[in-house]
Protein backbone atom coordinates (compact mmCIF):
# COMPACT_ATOMS: atom_id res chain seq x y z
CA UNK A 1 0.00 0.00 0.00
CA UNK A 2 1.19 3.38 -0.36
CA UNK A 3 0.29 6.99 1.54
CA UNK A 4 0.98 10.21 -0.46
CA UNK A 5 1.64 13.33 1.36
CA UNK A 6 -0.81 15.90 0.47
CA UNK A 7 -0.32 19.16 3.04
CA UNK A 8 3.33 18.75 4.60
CA UNK A 9 4.23 19.24 8.02
CA UNK A 10 5.71 16.98 10.80
CA UNK A 11 6.77 13.34 10.21
CA UNK A 12 6.93 9.97 11.54
CA UNK A 13 7.78 6.70 10.18
CA UNK A 14 6.03 4.01 8.19
CA UNK A 15 7.17 0.55 7.30
CA UNK A 16 5.23 -0.75 3.49
CA UNK A 17 5.28 -4.62 3.61
CA UNK A 18 4.55 -6.65 0.76
CA UNK A 19 3.33 -9.98 0.89
CA UNK A 20 4.87 -12.47 -1.87
CA UNK A 21 2.94 -16.13 -2.11
CA UNK A 22 4.85 -18.35 -4.56
CA UNK A 23 3.39 -21.65 -6.33
CA UNK A 24 6.15 -24.28 -6.89
CA UNK A 25 4.38 -26.79 -9.17
CA UNK A 26 5.55 -30.22 -9.78
CA UNK A 27 8.55 -30.32 -12.80
CA UNK A 28 8.81 -32.41 -15.57
CA UNK A 29 11.90 -34.32 -15.39
CA UNK A 30 13.64 -36.54 -17.94
CA UNK A 31 15.60 -39.57 -17.20
CA UNK A 32 17.23 -42.08 -19.74
CA UNK A 33 17.79 -45.69 -19.27
CA UNK A 34 19.47 -47.90 -21.97
CA UNK A 35 21.59 -51.60 -22.54
CA UNK A 36 24.46 -51.27 -25.19
CA UNK A 37 23.90 -54.90 -25.93
CA UNK A 38 23.17 -56.31 -29.20
CA UNK A 39 19.62 -58.05 -29.89
CA UNK A 40 19.90 -60.43 -32.77
CA UNK A 41 16.78 -60.65 -34.77
CA UNK A 42 16.72 -64.73 -35.79
CA UNK A 43 14.71 -66.18 -39.04
CA UNK A 44 11.38 -66.58 -38.09
CA UNK A 45 11.74 -67.21 -34.15
CA UNK A 46 12.16 -65.15 -30.96
CA UNK A 47 15.76 -62.75 -31.06
CA UNK A 48 18.38 -63.17 -28.45
CA UNK A 49 17.93 -62.14 -26.01
CA UNK A 50 14.34 -62.51 -25.71
CA UNK A 51 13.43 -60.73 -24.11
CA UNK A 52 16.28 -58.10 -23.52
CA UNK A 53 16.34 -56.38 -20.30
CA UNK A 54 16.77 -52.57 -18.53
CA UNK A 55 16.69 -52.22 -14.97
CA UNK A 56 15.46 -49.28 -13.72
CA UNK A 57 15.97 -47.47 -10.36
CA UNK A 58 16.15 -44.60 -8.12
CA UNK A 59 13.76 -42.66 -10.68
CA UNK A 60 11.06 -40.51 -8.57
CA UNK A 61 7.59 -39.26 -9.33
CA UNK A 62 5.25 -40.72 -11.90
CA UNK A 63 5.25 -41.63 -15.45
CA UNK A 64 4.34 -38.67 -17.66
CA UNK A 65 5.57 -40.30 -21.10
CA UNK A 66 7.85 -42.60 -22.44
CA UNK A 67 9.69 -43.22 -25.37
CA UNK A 68 11.72 -46.61 -26.82
CA UNK A 69 14.69 -45.98 -28.94
CA UNK A 70 16.43 -48.83 -31.11
CA UNK A 71 19.70 -48.37 -32.20
CA UNK A 72 21.75 -49.02 -35.04
CA UNK A 73 18.83 -50.97 -36.34
CA UNK A 74 19.33 -53.47 -39.68
CA UNK A 75 16.56 -56.04 -41.14
CA UNK A 76 16.50 -57.47 -44.58
CA UNK A 77 12.51 -57.78 -44.22
CA UNK A 78 11.47 -55.18 -41.43
CA UNK A 79 7.67 -55.76 -41.65
CA UNK A 80 8.39 -59.38 -40.47
CA UNK A 81 9.76 -57.60 -37.14
CA UNK A 82 7.24 -57.88 -33.90
CA UNK A 83 8.09 -55.79 -30.87
CA UNK A 84 6.99 -56.22 -27.43
CA UNK A 85 7.52 -53.80 -24.12
CA UNK A 86 6.29 -54.99 -21.07
CA UNK A 87 6.78 -53.04 -17.99
CA UNK A 88 7.74 -53.86 -14.37
CA UNK A 89 4.13 -53.40 -13.61
CA UNK A 90 3.15 -56.27 -15.99
CA UNK A 91 1.60 -53.49 -18.64
CA UNK A 92 2.34 -54.62 -21.94
CA UNK A 93 2.38 -52.36 -25.50
CA UNK A 94 2.75 -53.82 -28.97
CA UNK A 95 5.30 -51.31 -30.58
CA UNK A 96 5.35 -52.51 -34.20
CA UNK A 97 3.66 -55.07 -36.26
CA UNK A 98 3.59 -55.65 -39.52
CA UNK A 99 4.68 -52.08 -40.28
CA UNK A 100 8.01 -50.16 -42.22
CA UNK A 101 7.85 -52.29 -45.61
CA UNK A 102 9.87 -55.09 -47.18
CA UNK A 103 12.65 -52.98 -48.38
CA UNK A 104 15.85 -53.82 -46.39
CA UNK A 105 17.31 -51.46 -44.01
CA UNK A 106 20.99 -50.62 -42.33
CA UNK A 107 22.31 -48.75 -39.70
CA UNK A 108 18.66 -46.73 -38.47
CA UNK A 109 18.46 -45.21 -35.23
CA UNK A 110 14.49 -44.62 -34.86
CA UNK A 111 12.47 -43.99 -31.46
CA UNK A 112 8.50 -44.97 -30.71
CA UNK A 113 7.27 -42.35 -28.71
CA UNK A 114 3.47 -41.18 -28.41
CA UNK A 115 4.53 -37.66 -28.60
CA UNK A 116 5.82 -38.31 -32.15
CA UNK A 117 3.36 -36.76 -35.28
CA UNK A 118 3.31 -40.24 -37.40
CA UNK A 119 2.81 -43.87 -36.78
CA UNK A 120 5.03 -46.27 -38.89
CA UNK A 121 4.12 -46.67 -42.64
CA UNK A 122 2.81 -50.30 -43.11
CA UNK A 123 4.70 -50.27 -46.37
CA UNK A 124 7.94 -47.97 -45.31
CA UNK A 125 10.48 -46.99 -45.30
CA UNK A 126 11.68 -47.08 -42.18
CA UNK A 127 14.17 -43.89 -41.79
CA UNK A 128 15.82 -41.99 -38.51
CA UNK A 129 12.83 -40.60 -36.95
CA UNK A 130 9.92 -40.81 -34.15
CA UNK A 131 6.83 -42.44 -34.06
CA UNK A 132 4.18 -43.74 -32.87
CA UNK A 133 3.54 -46.73 -31.87
CA UNK A 134 1.77 -48.97 -34.46
CA UNK A 135 0.24 -51.97 -35.07
CA UNK A 136 -1.45 -53.03 -38.54
CA UNK A 137 -1.99 -56.94 -37.27
CA UNK A 138 -6.07 -58.10 -36.06
CA UNK A 139 -4.01 -59.90 -33.40
CA UNK A 140 -0.42 -60.28 -31.74
CA UNK A 141 1.02 -63.38 -30.43
CA UNK A 142 4.49 -63.65 -28.56
CA UNK A 143 5.76 -66.62 -27.29
CA UNK A 144 6.45 -67.26 -23.55
CA UNK A 145 7.82 -66.10 -21.76
CA UNK A 146 5.96 -63.05 -23.23
CA UNK A 147 2.89 -62.37 -21.02
CA UNK A 148 -0.11 -63.08 -23.46
CA UNK A 149 -2.33 -60.35 -25.03
CA UNK A 150 -4.51 -58.83 -25.38
CA UNK A 151 -2.06 -56.05 -25.43
CA UNK A 152 -2.35 -51.93 -25.57
CA UNK A 153 -2.08 -50.28 -28.76
CA UNK A 154 -0.40 -47.22 -26.77
CA UNK A 155 2.66 -45.93 -24.62
CA UNK A 156 0.14 -43.97 -22.34
CA UNK A 157 -0.72 -47.51 -21.11
CA UNK A 158 2.23 -46.49 -18.50
CA UNK A 159 1.32 -42.83 -17.75
CA UNK A 160 1.23 -42.44 -13.73
CA UNK A 161 3.03 -45.82 -13.51
CA UNK A 162 6.22 -46.24 -10.67
CA UNK A 163 9.06 -47.08 -13.87
CA UNK A 164 11.33 -48.69 -10.91
CA UNK A 165 11.94 -52.55 -11.70
CA UNK A 166 12.96 -54.82 -14.77
CA UNK A 167 11.40 -53.20 -18.50
CA UNK A 168 11.01 -56.04 -21.11
CA UNK A 169 11.27 -55.75 -24.55
CA UNK A 170 9.70 -59.23 -26.58
CA UNK A 171 11.25 -59.23 -30.04
CA UNK A 172 9.69 -62.33 -32.30
CA UNK A 173 10.55 -62.10 -36.75
CA UNK A 174 7.13 -63.95 -38.01
CA UNK A 175 8.26 -64.44 -41.66
CA UNK A 176 11.17 -66.79 -42.48
CA UNK A 177 14.04 -65.51 -44.70
CA UNK A 178 14.31 -62.49 -42.73
CA UNK A 179 17.04 -61.47 -40.70
CA UNK A 180 18.46 -58.37 -38.76
CA UNK A 181 20.42 -56.97 -35.29
CA UNK A 182 19.87 -54.26 -33.36
CA UNK A 183 23.96 -53.66 -33.23
CA UNK A 184 23.71 -50.91 -30.52
CA UNK A 185 20.36 -51.99 -27.95
CA UNK A 186 18.00 -50.19 -27.09
CA UNK A 187 17.07 -47.47 -24.33
CA UNK A 188 13.84 -46.05 -22.46
CA UNK A 189 13.41 -42.64 -22.21
CA UNK A 190 11.02 -41.41 -19.30
CA UNK A 191 9.60 -38.25 -18.54
CA UNK A 192 8.75 -37.96 -14.62
CA UNK A 193 5.81 -35.57 -13.41
CA UNK A 194 8.45 -35.07 -10.01
CA UNK A 195 6.84 -33.03 -6.71
CA UNK A 196 8.43 -29.99 -6.04
CA UNK A 197 11.73 -29.92 -4.08
CA UNK A 198 9.88 -27.63 -1.25
CA UNK A 199 6.38 -27.10 -0.25
CA UNK A 200 3.57 -26.17 -2.71
CA UNK A 201 2.84 -22.71 -1.40
CA UNK A 202 5.78 -20.47 -0.07
CA UNK A 203 5.19 -16.97 2.10
CA UNK A 204 8.17 -14.35 1.70
CA UNK A 205 7.34 -10.66 3.67
CA UNK A 206 9.54 -7.68 2.92
CA UNK A 207 9.61 -4.30 3.97
CA UNK A 208 11.04 -1.07 3.68
CA UNK A 209 10.95 2.57 5.31
CA UNK A 210 9.42 5.77 4.78
CA UNK A 211 8.07 8.42 6.71
CA UNK A 212 4.98 10.44 7.04
CA UNK A 213 3.87 14.09 8.12
CA UNK A 214 1.97 14.23 11.41
CA UNK A 215 -1.19 16.63 11.01
CA UNK A 216 -1.25 16.72 7.14
CA UNK A 217 -3.53 15.22 4.56
CA UNK A 218 -2.66 11.77 3.15
CA UNK A 219 -4.26 10.09 0.30
CA UNK A 220 -4.11 6.59 0.34
CA UNK A 221 -3.62 4.21 -2.25
CA UNK A 222 -3.18 0.41 -2.75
Amino acid sequence: MQLTNTTGGASLALANSVLTIEDNDPALVDYVWSSGNAITLNNGTAASPYPALITVVGVPGSVSNVAVTLSNFTHSLPTGLDLLLVGPQGQSVVLMSQTGGTNPVAGLTFTVDDMALAHIPQGGPLVNASYKSTSFATTNTFPAPAPAGPYASDLSAFVGSNPNGVWRLFAVDQINGAVGIITNGWSLKFSMLVPALTNDLVAAVSSSDSTVNVGSNYTYTT
